[in-house]
């Protein structure tokens, strides 16, 4: 029963804090003490250490000198890959899968496409931040590939970390919204060479306008004014937030 309530603990640890890194409660950069932290959430520094060290796999924190922990940032180049990787795993769903779409599909991506609107509207993000997520992750849904639809999961923390920090950027979530009206339409039109034209210029304009503000700010990361492919986004973030 210990050895269960620990695990428990240590678990409940992980998400706590994987939620605060992904919200940016817990900053790009950020040092992290595990006493402090410990101290802070009102226990031991055992599964606070645990938690840490489950969230270096996921690439949400890296360790530091004296037995700290830091907040990884992000980078230009990991938002590169993730995008790049976006289109290719949704793009491969989809053309394995349209025929398959019935109204049933249709009607559930309507249903979605409709509350993000709303959710916009209101600038609920974290709501609609939830309904983009289901409205791309229903491709792999329909797709029924354990294997590559767990691939897609991993991606979504990190996904999602990197729309909160988008967040402040730019206005990306108001032209994100007639952008999945756009690809919903080609996937009702059953046109797969529209349906990936219309994602590919989604997911593109989402990178393209991020690297675009982050550029603004290179002239603070370089003295010759140019932005390396590896260069932190927290540089950029704390001259917005």
């Amino acid at each position: 029963m210990e050895i269960k309530e620990s695990a428990s603990l240590t678990f409940e640890t992980y998400k706590r804090l994987k939620d605060d890194i992904i919200r940016l409660n817990l900053k790009p950069g950020e040092l992290i003490i595990v006493q402090q932290l410990a101290n802070k959430m009102h226990i031991s520094r055992t599964p606070v250490r645990e938690a840490l060290t489950m969230l270096t796999k996921d690439a949400f924190v890296e360790k530091a000198e004296g037995n700290k922990f830091r907040v990884t940032d992000i980078t230009v180049k990991s938002i590169t890959e993730l995008y790049t990787i976006r289109r290719l795993l949704e793009t491969f769903a989809v053309k394995e899968t349209l025929n398959d779409f019935t109204q049933e599909d249709f009607d559930y991506l309507e249903s979605n496409t409709e509350s993000y609107r709303k959710a916009y509207e209101v600038k609920d993000y974290l709501q609609f931040f939830t309904l983009d997520n289901e409205f791309h992750h229903y491709f792999f849904k329909k797709l029924d590939n354990k294997l590559l639809y767990d691939f897609f999961e991993q991606l979504s923390d990190r996904q999602q970390r990197i729309r909160f920090a988008t967040m402040y950027i730019y206005d990306r979530p108001g032209l994100s919204v007639q952008e999945h009206i756009n690809i919903l339409n080609a996937l009702k039109r059953k046109d797969f060479a529209e349906f990936e034209k219309e994602l590919c210029a989604h997911l593109s304009k989402v990178e393209d306008d991020m690297m675009a503000k982050v550029s603004q700010q290179r002239s603070a990361f370089t003295a010759n004014g140019e932005l390396s492919a590896d260069m932190s986004i927290h540089a950029a973030l704390i001259h917005l937030l």
